[in-house]
């Protein structure tokens, strides 16, 4: 009798505390009292323009307030206020030489090449690259100054590599700064240079 007791004691503190959602290794758990609970998103956080500096590479998540990318040999690419809708992890550094961009004779590169990722279309304004001036190559005068923009061809793929080309954009000298201005970017190498 005394066995009969504990048994129908246990199996009700066995109940009762099912009955209260504790006691187990349940996954899951659905009693009367407990309230679901409203999951809010994050509140936008409203952010000035970035500004971000880096030694041959930097990346900063942009948004519609702007901002600048600098590296440490001086070139910049400046975002203006509205260009871009939403935030874009924009990545700018030293990218590999572009002699196929630049023949000797009509067209040489000055500076460094740079890449700049993702491609990116402004909504509003341009977006604006710049570099440290230095002496034009002796024949080319300031009007000759360009920045040559690598672009995809359509969405011609040979074997996995994207097929591009390098097309020519104004540039001026600005001060002490090349200078040149874009609606869009390309997603690829950039450079200064001087065309004829």
């Amino acid at each position: 009798m005394m066995r009969r007791r504990w048994m129908v004691g246990a199996i009700g503190v066995a109940l009762a505390i099912g009955a209260c959602g504790g006691g187990g290794t349940s996954a899951s758990s659905t009693t009367a009292q407990t309230m679901p609970v409203e999951e809010r998103a994050p509140a936008p956080v409203h952010r000035g323009p970035v500004s971000a500096r880096g030694e041959r590479e930097v990346s900063a998540t942009v948004g519609s307030s702007g901002g600048t990318l600098e590296l440490a040999n001086g070139a910049r690419l400046e975002i203006p206020a509205g260009a871009l809708e939403s935030d874009v992890e924009i990545h700018f550094h030293v990218a590999p030489d572009a002699r196929e961009a630049w023949n000797q004779e009509t067209k040489r590169p000055l500076g460094p090449a740079l890449e700049i990722s993702p491609a990116m279309r402004a909504a509003s304004g341009q977006f604006r690259l710049s570099a440290p001036a230095i002496v034009l190559p002796q024949g080319f005068q300031p009007a000759d100054l360009a920045l040559g923009h690598e672009e995809e061809v359509g969405d011609t793929h040979l074997g996995g590599a994207t097929q591009t080309r390098w097309q020519m954009w104004p540039a001026r000298v600005d001060g002490s700064r090349f200078v040149a201005e874009l609606p869009a970017l390309g997603g690829h190498r950039v450079q200064f240079g001087v065309s004829r």
